[in-house]
């Protein structure tokens, strides 16, 4: 195979670089982009899950998974990504967490 006619420089290292100021208004722009979207499946991020003593599930996994989301927000549960919100519906709809 023929060599490459067109010869390959290293790439300059940029060594004069500074910190950029971004103004307030832009820099919370920034965050509400770059922050985690979670799909709630219809419930309010904001409410608190309670693992309800009354009523514990069979399943090992799914005692497990109701200690770790206790005292959690739904937005909470959902980007700590154990839970999906079909596994928050059905463990509510089942009493296993109380909201």
């Amino acid at each position: 195979m023929p060599k490459s006619t067109t010869a390959k420089t290293p790439a300059k290292k940029v060594s004069n670089l500074k910190p950029v100021q971004i103004n307030k208004p832009l820099q919370q722009l920034v965050e509400k982009v770059t922050e985690k979207k979670v799909r709630t499946g219809g419930l309010d991020p904001n409410a608190v899950l309670k693992a309800n003593p009354e009523k514990t599930p069979r399943a090992e996994h799914n005692i497990s998974r109701q200690k770790i989301l206790d005292g959690k927000t739904v937005k909470e549960a959902l980007e700590s990504r154990v839970v999906d919100s079909r596994d928050l519906n059905y463990d509510i709809a089942k009493g296993f967490l109380l909201i």
